[in-house]
């Protein structure tokens, strides 16, 4: 749970939050994995240089995710990089 007092220091919200969301999607991606068959489940997710058709296929989806949220931030009028430094912008596929 996030208290008042680290709303108030963007830095350190941003980190907590960025710390939640790893560990949820962690447990995210092991649920979903469950899901295929031995053969082809992957045994971790793997990000950046992932070497097999399932992680890379879970990396095209969220890249293709993030455009889309960035677009509709856009949209809205709101600056989707505000507060972040060291976040990725999506990439134009």
């Amino acid at each position: 749970m996030i208290d008042r007092s680290e709303a108030k220091n963007l830095e350190l919200l941003r980190r907590r939050l960025t710390g939640i969301e790893g560990k949820h999607t962690q447990k995210y991606y092991q649920q979903i994995f469950t899901l295929f068959p031995e053969k082809i489940r992957p045994i971790n997710r793997e990000g950046f240089m992932a070497y097999d058709g399932m992680n890379n296929t879970f990396n095209l989806a969220y890249e293709v995710l993030a455009w889309k949220v960035h677009k509709a931030l856009v949209r809205a009028k709101l600056e989707p990089y505000l507060g972040a430094r060291a976040i990725r912008q999506p990439k134009v596929i």
